[in-house]
Parts: C-alpha cells; structure tokens; sequence
C-alpha cells in the first residue's frame, strides 16, 4: 500500500479480467498467450460501470473501441461461466478523482478512440507501440492507474501491459477468482 494515502479518506477501485469464449478473445489468447483476455476498471463496487476497450457492437468485433460495460449484460450477460479475477485497490481520493477525470475525456472523445488490433500483435512481438487515440484493455486500464497517480509504477511499458501484467501491479488484492457468476453473487450478497 501506497504510504502517501490517508486511509481515512481512500477510495476502492476494481479490476476485472475475464477469459469469455468470443471469437476475439480466442484470438487474443491464441497472439498474446494470456489466461485472462479482458480487463475493465470500475469505480464502484457493484460493477454496474466498467470501462474498458473492447467491441461496441454485441455481435462484431471489429467495431471496437471505448466501452462502457456492465457486468450483468452485453458479452457478459452470455459468458458467466468465463473464468475471472476481481481485484480492489485502494487509492488516494486525488487519484480516484484523476481516473474519472480520465474515464471522462475518453467519454468526451469516444468516437476518436478506437481498440488498438496493431498494438495488440506488437504485444506479442514485445514491441512498444503507441498509436494515437488507440488501445486495447489493458493499455486502458495501465493508462488510468499510472497517469493517476494510483500507482507509482508498472510492471512493463505501459505498450506492453497485457490483462495477465495486471495482477503483477504493487497493491492489487484479489477479493475473487473463478466463474464470472460468482462475482455477481458476491455482489448480491456484499461479500466484496
């Protein structure tokens, strides 16, 4: 734990990684050899707001951008058997108030920002490449933790960061692993 926060006044933000059976996710297991193909972050405990990149369209992946997600419809609605980890990480309420300053201008820009299929391929070939307006998940949710001030520092470059680099961040608690049911009736029942 960070010792720069006030505990008194910390905020609790969620990572999620999943591996669903879509079509994409194949392939990006199959390129980057991950466990996990996915990750969103939340910023409530409910999961009722994920944000990620990812498919904006349920059923073509190749329209794919900035998403907002919720964890009991869309691709999840039809994946609860996917397996899953949850982790919680404790913030500063001034990093807490940075990432919804930055979930708010990738809202702001939506249409401008796109899922980053080059950048994923580079991932594999352990090639650094930032591409403007583009991401996959992951770079996503590296970019809100470290421009935030969440953390202090990553794992890799954040170009580089897959949903697997995730876990390997100073901090994480995993609160949960296994099917993507469970966390919804860990959310029922107030077990995180």
């Amino acid at each position: 734990m960070d010792k720069g926060i006030n505990h008194s006044n910390a905020k609790k933000i969620y990572i999620m990684l999943t591996k669903t059976k879509t079509s994409i996710a194949k392939l990006i297991k199959n390129v980057n050899k991950c466990n996990y193909t996915h990750s969103s972050i939340s910023l409530n405990r409910d999961l009722s707001e994920l944000y990620s990149f990812g498919r904006r369209r349920l059923h073509n992946f190749l329209i794919a951008g900035f998403i907002k997600e919720n964890v009991r419809d869309g691709v999840y609605a039809w994946n609860q058997d996917a397996p899953t980890r949850l982790f919680e990480l404790e913030v500063s309420e001034e990093s807490y108030n940075k990432i919804i300053g930055i979930i708010d201008s990738f809202k702001k820009n939506y249409k401008k920002h796109k899922y980053n299929m080059i950048g994923l391929f580079a991932i594999q070939l352990n090639r650094s490449m930032k591409r403007k307006w583009r991401y996959v998940c992951s770079q996503f949710v590296a970019k809100c933790l470290i421009e935030s001030g969440a953390i202090k520092e990553l794992p890799k470059d954040i170009w580089l960061m897959s949903p697997d680099d995730l876990p390997n961040i100073k901090g994480m608690n995993e609160i949960y692993t296994g099917a993507l049911k469970g966390v919804l009736d860990g959310i029922e029942n107030n077990e995180f």
